[in-house]
């Protein structure tokens, strides 16, 4: 009797465990018949409210997934799944993007094969020091095409692994309108710079027309001697010198840098002064240099950087004339601090008006006549030391001081990151 009794339970318990494995593979519908034995229906009882849970719980989960796969797919972001370097999913804005047919595509590949050489090592580094921030790269599309990305990303649990999730922003349209402006600002200043060539030529063009022509005036007359006729050469080959010295110059400030490189602030700051010496020689402008003592060494662009300058010192000349200003100053100061350089540009030429100073960094904000300024210089600028060489710059108004006399003035300043040689070539 007991041995019949232990067979109807056995066998029960045989029934549920079959509809376990059922529910286990997605069949929610299969049922046990009740048993004689009360204690199991309430046994059964508990396993179909567990069962009714389950099923909730999937459809549920099944609907988070839509959802999720239904936002994966919608966001205007490109959004990549990796684990380690394997790409394991894509979303279809990547897809489009990068001019892929078809997801398959690129499931699977290396997703070092979709970036540029020179940004490989800056996303394995960021990528170890799981870097959240967003980040600059440069990506290649199917059709080898390269294209500027703004990166950011996290690492996630996802199916008991970790992975990647890594969303990408297209700035190439962004980067290319950067370019523009910044061919406009050089070309916006290269005829003020022919007009400095032309200021810094006239003296030795003039020297060496004169030389010229008194060794001719003294052959003709007889009374040329030797000593003459060399003093004479050598005024006009120094002079020739000067000449050429002043096209190299010119021509390297117009040369475009393409990676960032070492340089000393006190040259690049003297470098901008030669650039601008015969209009601020003009303009009677007075400029006084505060150097450190010790060399300061940053990394950047440095004809980039003196275009910077060019473009402040340019700005102060544009108001002592505008103010009508007489005892005309620019004051240059270097700085040292414990976690950054400091380049200060002080002027006592009037100052910005207070309603309109938090827009002079603006594109296409100037105080100048449209005929006399473009408002792109400073823009351009700002985004030169903020966003090309990670540093900072703004400006604020001042009381000058010269010789017991206090001026109205604004004084820029251009902050410097100490040690801070980025790994990657930014273009422009």
């Amino acid at each position: 009797m007991s041995f019949l009794i232990s067979k109807r339970i056995f066998l029960n318990f045989d029934k549920i465990q079959a509809v376990t494995s059922h529910i286990a593979n997605g069949n929610y519908d299969e049922k046990v018949e009740e048993s004689s034995f009360d204690e199991f229906n309430k046994l059964l009882k508990s396993f179909y409210k567990m069962q009714k849970e389950i099923d909730k719980r999937e459809d549920s989960l099944e609907k988070s997934l839509e959802s999720f796969k239904s936002l994966f797919n919608s966001t205007m972001e490109s959004v990549v799944l990796s684990n380690g370097d394997e790409i394991i999913d894509v979303n279809d804005v990547t897809v489009k993007l990068f001019g892929f047919k078809s997801k398959s595509d690129v499931i699977g590949k290396n997703m070092f094969d979709y970036i540029v050489d020179d940004y490989k090592d800056v996303i394995k580094e960021n990528l170890k020091k799981d870097v959240k921030e967003p980040y600059e790269i440069e990506c290649i599309k199917d059709d080898g095409t390269i294209i500027h990305a703004l990166v950011q990303g996290k690492f996630l649990e996802l199916n008991s692994k970790i992975v990647r999730v890594s969303a990408l922003i297209d700035i190439t349209e962004v980067k290319n309108k950067d370019k523009l402006l910044f061919q406009q600002t050089k070309m916006a200043s290269m005829g003020e710079m022919i007009g400095n060539i032309a200021h810094q030529w006239r003296q030795p063009l003039n020297v060496i027309s004169t030389s010229a022509s008194s060794v001719k005036l003294e052959k003709e007359f007889g009374v040329l001697d030797d000593k003459q006729l060399n003093n004479s050469m050598d005024t006009i080959v120094q002079n020739a010198l000067y000449l050429s010295k002043t096209i190299d110059d010119f021509r390297n400030f117009f040369k475009t840098d393409k990676s960032l490189e070492s340089f000393e602030l006190k040259e690049v700051v003297q470098k901008a002064l030669k650039l601008l010496h015969s209009s601020i020689y003009n303009h009677n402008i007075k400029v006084i240099t505060k150097f450190s003592n010790r060399k300061i060494i940053v990394e950047g662009y440095p004809n980039e950087f003196i275009q910077v300058l060019i473009n402040i010192i340019n700005n102060a000349k544009d108001a002592f004339l505008s103010n009508q200003i007489e005892n005309r100053i620019i004051e240059i100061r270097e700085e040292i601090h414990e976690k950054c350089y400091k380049l200060r540009i002080l002027d006592n030429a009037g100052g910005i008006p207070d309603s309109i100073i938090y827009k002079v960094f603006d594109p296409y904000f100037t105080t100048k006549h449209k005929s006399q300024g473009t408002g792109i210089g400073l823009y351009m600028s700002h985004q030169i030391i903020v966003d090309h060489m990670k540093g900072d710059f703004y400006v604020r108004n001042i009381n000058y001081r010269d010789k017991n006399q206090n001026f109205k003035g604004c004084c820029f300043t251009i902050k410097l990151p100490k040690n801070s040689l980025n790994d990657y070539i930014y273009e422009i």
